[in-house]
Order: structure tokens, then sequence, then C-alpha cells
């Protein structure tokens, strides 16, 4: 089934291990989620942190993306040459969730680009949702944390769209209003009207029926895929409410 944009400043100083890790000022490095990628909502959909470049020309060896708690049921790709770390809340109960995704490991060099996908329950809702996202390159960090439009570091945004069968439905629609209208106008001219063009008319109307017959097959398979990724075990869940399988 069918998710789902990283750039730059310098802010605090943080302590690893005993040794100051540096956060660096605009650097030259950008996160996203290519093609301002939506999802449909509640659905179970994959989307895929993109990691253009480096941090000021040093090479990307870790990526800690914080999920929301609206996104449930996280399921990190797993990409070859990089380890994989979840941290979660209330782990071993019904209301476990992976909070935070790390990817470690590369390294990957400035100038090259890399995916790291991630699959998910997205919210029975509609709207935008940020993943902030810290990029470290040895002992420098880029935080991908900032709002859309007034940040020089927008955080990765997905954006949660109307289920697909609804939208279909609403076109469905339109095609079988459309064709009824065909039908009533076409009652409407029989009378004193040449016969030639009544065959006319009906072979127009015919010939639309199997383009509306195609629509609703695949409608119903579109129907049936979301039934099935819904069968997964994720519930459905609002922003900051739900629980997780």
């Amino acid at each position: 089934m069918d998710a789902r944009r990283f750039h730059h400043t310098l802010t605090a100083v943080a302590l690893t291990g005993g040794a100051a890790l540096l956060l660096a000022a605009p650097a030259q490095a950008s996160i996203n989620i290519p093609d301002g990628a939506t999802v449909q909502r509640d659905s179970v959909s994959v989307i895929t942190f993109r990691v253009l470049d480096g941090c000021e020309g040093e090479a990307t060896d870790a990526i800690e993306v914080t999920i929301p708690d609206s996104i449930r049921n996280v399921q990190p790709e797993a990409v070859p040459g990089w380890t994989l770390e979840l941290e979660k809340q209330d782990e071993g109960t019904d209301d476990e969730r992976v909070t935070t995704v790390r990817w470690s490991g590369g390294p990957l060099p400035a100038g090259q680009f890399a995916d790291f996908g991630m699959r998910a329950h997205f919210p029975d809702m509609e709207g935008a949702i940020d993943l902030p996202t810290l990029q470290r390159c040895g002992l420098t960090e880029i935080r991908w944390d900032g709002e859309t439009g007034n940040s020089e570091n927008p955080a990765p945004r997905v954006g949660v769209g109307p289920k697909l069968g609804a939208r279909e439905e609403v076109d469905l629609a339109q095609n079988v209003e459309a064709l009824r209208v065909d039908v009533a106008n076409l009652n409407d001219e029989l009378s004193g009207v040449d016969p030639a063009t009544v065959r006319d008319r009906v072979a127009d109307i015919e010939d639309r029926i199997p383009e509306l017959v195609e629509r609703m097959n695949r409608l119903a398979d579109r129907i049936t895929a979301l039934e099935e990724a819904a069968g997964t075990g994720a519930e459905p869940v609002g922003q900051g409410t739900g629980e997780e399988s």
C-alpha cells in the first residue's frame, strides 16, 4: 500500500559519552520525504526519508526520526550497511508504540543520497504530520524540526488525505448521474426524431457503459486493497490517541 524535506542551523551543545557534540550552523544539507508524499487516512502505508547531502561536506553516519503519537505500528526498513534501533514507550503493554527510529552506520558521503523507508499505520484524520529528524555527521548535528515555510530547517512532512475509495465513489456517482441525464434527455427527444439520430444517441450511451463498468471494477479492487491493509491488525487512531497492536 500505499507517504509522505529537510534545511539548516546551529543550536546548542550536547554531551555524548562525555564528549561535547557540536551542533552546526547553516549547513549544506537536506533531508525530506520525497515528492510531498500523501498517504490515505486510516491506512497502512510506506513513506521514505531521503538524505540528500551531508553536513557541510561531512558524511552522514546517523539519522534519528521522532515518531508522533498519532502514527502507530511502525516498521522501519532494514537498510544494508546501517544499524537499526528503536526506542519504545509502554513496551510490553497494549499501549506500546515506537517513539524513535534511528539508523546509524554508513557513512553516506556528502554529495550522495540514500533512502530510508518506514511502514506505519497513519491516523484516521486528514492534515499534515511533521516528523522531526536529527542528522548526525560525526560530531556535527543538524536538527530538521522547524515549521514548513517558516524555518530554514523544516521537519519532514507527510500529508494525510481522504481514502481513495471515497474519492472514487464521488467520481463514479458523477458518471452515473451524467448517464442518467443522458437517458432522460433521450426520452424527451424520442418524439418526432429521426430513427437514425436515436440510434446514434443510444450507441453513444452504450459506448460509455464499458468505461463505467471498468471504473466500478477498479473501485471494488481498491476498496478490497484498503480492507486488506486494515486487516494487518492496526487500530484506527486519531492524533494523540489510540493503541498500537
